[in-house]
């Protein structure tokens, strides 16, 4: 009997899911609107003449919304496609096929053939639209490669990052969240995983390490262990765990015994900045949303410090200050003067965004969406990718995935800082600007299932 292909029948199942219920086909060119629904673009255009609304739930927007191709959907659909007529076609309709496949489109124009790939924008660029990677200082630290087709299968599913390492020994390639590897550690077993050098190579690239086998002569002697092992004690008794973890695996040079991965391995390892929660603390403040800003997508709850997105609209009364288009929430108190900080505990760091808006903020059009205005600016979650926002101009940033954000508004200094909160308060970007008016703690949340909660700061 032959063999069945456990990943065909498994993408198979997700066809209803992979649909356009305009045409009832799989997607071609599938765009997202800011209700969270995905059509063919030609469709979606199609549809919309003299009004916009959602075919699928209704939602009606002011303006036309901005379409953007959906890349992550787009590479599903492709890689469905292939599998799903691979048994089928002969060998010359595969090979003809293939060849159309390897014309990899840009993701900004949807036209021209993609140049490079941008491995941080997760996203592929033709020659026109890399211009900002090749001339803007802000795009210096992004990786390009030659045009990727296949980005989806590069993310890891548990850290949603590109996939960094390959391991030899296990025979796949995997993602390790511990940048301390950037410092030139030649040979260490972790998680399982064995390395050797060169031990890394860059998304994209085809660098894979040598096979590596133990070495009976790199294992610490018993005393040594044991030594080790009095040491991480008394660093986890003396409060210095996270910091130590870190020493001991920078320690780890030559030798073959792994390190347990520190819990701040997603924490950058330049942690000379980081700040004592407690000094922050001093400038804590209480905030609760404000139920009359709220999207209908939002659910408040907890009182008024929990905000959750659905794709079921609550009953709220149409007010001129709700939020209509984007499914945003303002706080009810705003600042414009002093020192304040606020913590919020996030569900999944990924379509989300955190931020400041002044209460003049647009609530009807497209524009309203935090960042993409003057009177706004946010740090937002976007599929792996994280950015600053304000005025429409976008900052990619290196992403901590944290769990919860901290932020400090000092408004005479004219500065809104954003912290990854852990044993520390870790800065991982800073907005400067001068204040106009009172400026409101401002959130958006897309994904159906997400939340953002107001902590209860305790000293």
């Amino acid at each position: 009997m032959a063999e069945v292909d456990e990943s065909h029948f498994s993408l198979l199942s997700l066809e209803d899911e992979l649909t356009c219920s305009i045409c009832l086909s799989t997607f071609d060119c599938p765009v997202t609107i800011p209700c969270g629904h995905n059509f063919c673009q030609d469709c979606l255009l199609a549809t919309w003449k003299e009004s916009y609304s959602c075919p699928q739930c209704r939602t009606h927007f002011a303006t036309k919304p901005e379409l953007k191709k959906n890349t992550v959907l787009s590479t599903v659909v492709q890689t469905f496609n292939l599998r799903s007529t691979k048994s089928e076609a002969s060998p010359a309709e595969e090979e003809s096929k293939a060849k159309k496949e390897e014309v990899i489109r840009c993701d900004a124009c949807m036209e021209a053939e993609a140049s490079q790939t941008c491995l941080t924008c997760m996203a592929s660029f033709c020659e026109e639209h890399l211009r900002p990677h090749r001339e803007n200082p802000n795009f210096s630290l992004h990786q390009l490669s030659e045009p990727v087709g296949d980005l989806l299968e590069r993310i890891c599913t548990v850290h949603h990052k590109m996939m960094e390492f390959f391991c030899t020994q296990h025979g796949r390639p995997i993602y390790l969240n511990m940048g301390v590897f950037a410092t030139g550690i030649r040979a260490a077993s972790v998680s399982g995983f064995t390395f050797s050098e060169p031990q890394w190579a860059f998304p994209g690239q085809v660098r894979l390490p040598r096979p590596c086998s133990p070495d009976p002569g790199s294992q610490p002697k018993v005393g040594q262990k044991k030594k080790k092992e009095k040491q991480t004690k008394k660093a986890q008794s003396t409060g210095n765990d996270k910091a130590r973890s870190m020493e001991n695996l920078l320690s780890l040079e030559g030798k073959g015994e792994p390190a347990a991965e520190p819990e701040t391995s997603d924490i950058p390892p330049n942690i000379t900045s980081a700040e004592k929660r407690s000094e922050l603390l001093k400038y804590g403040t209480v905030l609760t949303l404000d139920p009359k800003t709220a999207h209908k997508r939002i659910t408040l709850s907890e009182g008024f410090t929990k905000a959750s997105v659905s794709d079921e609209h609550t009953n709220y009364p149409d007010c001129p200050e709700r939020f209509a288009v984007c499914s945003q929430v303002l706080t009810s108190k705003g600042f414009s003067r002093g020192r304040h900080y606020w913590e919020v505990r996030l569900s999944s760091s990924n379509f989300i965004g955190i931020g400041l808006a002044y209460n003049s903020i647009d609530r009807k059009g497209p524009t309203s969406r935090l960042g993409r205005n003057a009177q706004s600016w946010c740090v937002e979650w976007f599929n792996v990718k994280l950015s600053a926002w304000h005025n429409s101009s976008e900052t990619v940033l290196v992403n901590p995935n944290p769990k919860r954000i901290g932020v400090l508004l000092d408004c005479e200094g004219g500065t809104a800082t954003f912290y990854n909160v852990a044993d520390r308060a870790y800065p991982f970007h800073s907005f400067v600007f001068p204040f106009a008016a009172a400026v409101y703690p401002a959130f958006w949340i897309f994904s159906s299932g997400s939340s953002i909660s107001l902590c209860k700061l305790q000293a």
